[in-house]
């Protein structure tokens, strides 16, 4: 007698072939099997401090646009506080000339 059976194949890992795992930046005393020239360092630490100089130039002209709105509505709250003070003075002149009459 001849039977058909159909199961799965036994795998040794649950892990999905197709799922990307994302990698993990290694150490640098973790690479044995790469060594880096000293032009590749010095390039590598260049890249990081241009990086660092360019986050830094982003926070310098966040830092000038702010600044540059604040002056703008200290110079406009300084003009309404000319204008408030002259329409102040011109009703005091008023009650004055009113008093003398």
């Amino acid at each position: 007698m001849l039977s058909v059976v159909c199961t799965q194949i036994p795998t040794h890992s649950n892990i999905d072939i197709n799922r990307q795992i994302p990698k993990k930046r290694r150490h640098w005393r973790n690479h044995i099997d790469r060594k880096y020239s000293r032009e590749e360092t010095m390039s590598r630490i260049v890249d990081d401090k241009n990086t660092q100089i360019e986050k830094l130039e982003k926070q310098n002209l966040e830092y000038k646009r702010i600044n540059h709105n604040l002056k703008m509505i200290a110079t406009w709250n300084l003009c309404v506080m000319h204008s408030y003070l002259s329409d102040i003075k011109q009703i005091n002149e008023f009650f004055e000339d009113i008093d003398t009459n």
